[in-house]
């Protein structure tokens, strides 16, 4: 319910002046900060820039990626045993007709982690691992 308090004048000018502040947020340059009513904020160039290093380190990240894929008899534990020394990765599992599963997966060290299911089941893990160079 509307609050009968504030009138349709104030709250379009309202609106307009916040979108003016997210346009300046979005399309200012790297050295500007954005005033509001809650401070000062860096835009999004700005925020970008003073992240660059940070950035790159993530963007190098992701272009390591490495895939893979372990097949298993029906079993209640898989042992998937990597040796990519990360723990960084995600993993889909997949019983042996290709129906998604969801089980407990649980990293063992940097080169092995485990899935726990309640019920022995046969399928395969395919698993990104996400690497340093």
């Amino acid at each position: 319910m509307a609050d009968p308090n504030i009138n349709l004048s104030d709250t379009i000018v309202t609106f307009v002046a916040d979108c003016d502040l997210a346009h300046q947020f979005v399309n200012g340059g790297i050295n500007d900060v954005v005033l509001t009513e809650n401070g000062p904020i860096p835009t999004f160039a700005n925020v970008i820039d003073k992240n660059r290093q940070a950035i790159a380190v993530a963007l190098n990240v992701q272009q390591s990626i490495s895939g893979w894929q372990w097949n298993f008899a029906p079993q209640l534990i898989w042992t998937v045993k990597h040796n990519l020394n990360t723990t960084v990765f995600v993993e889909s599992l997949f019983d042996s007709g290709g129906n998604k599963l969801y089980a407990n997966v649980k990293i063992i060290d940097d080169t092995e982690f485990v899935v726990e299911f309640t019920e022995a089941q046969a399928g395969f893990v395919n698993v990104m691992f996400y690497v340093n160079p």
